[in-house]
């Protein structure tokens, strides 16, 4: 059988599957949603503008934006968590970075990630 024609067969689905959970696996793991994830190069300052696209309740693949901070791995992953309170109280990361030097080097070395401000 061609591909092609096995993808326009009709799923199997058990009774009380529909297609939708089925496509998102909801009726899998029985949870009502998932979550949506950024990945990939993602630095602290990328923070504000992920969770403004994808809202709070997200997951977020860091890795880069913590190894490669220039005061190390710890100090990379208390930006982010910065970051993240900064954006959730509504504070700009430059106000934040004012008191918390672990953003402050991570706003310093990805000063503008989208070209367009942070």
């Amino acid at each position: 059988m061609k591909t092609e024609d096995m993808l326009s067969q009709p799923v199997a689905l058990p009774d009380g599957i529909d297609y939708d959970d089925y496509i998102i696996g909801t009726y899998v793991v029985n949870y009502p949603a998932i979550f949506p994830m950024a990945s990939g190069g993602i630095t602290p300052t990328m923070v504000p503008k992920v969770m403004q696209d994808l809202g709070n309740d997200i997951v977020i693949g860091l890795g880069g934006g913590i190894h490669a901070h220039p005061q190390g791995p710890v100090a990379g992953g208390k930006a982010f968590r910065q970051a993240i309170d900064a954006t959730m109280k509504g504070v700009s990361l430059e106000e934040y970075a004012k008191t918390h030097k672990e953003l402050a080097a991570s706003v310093k070395l990805w000063a503008d990630p989208f070209k367009k401000g942070l």
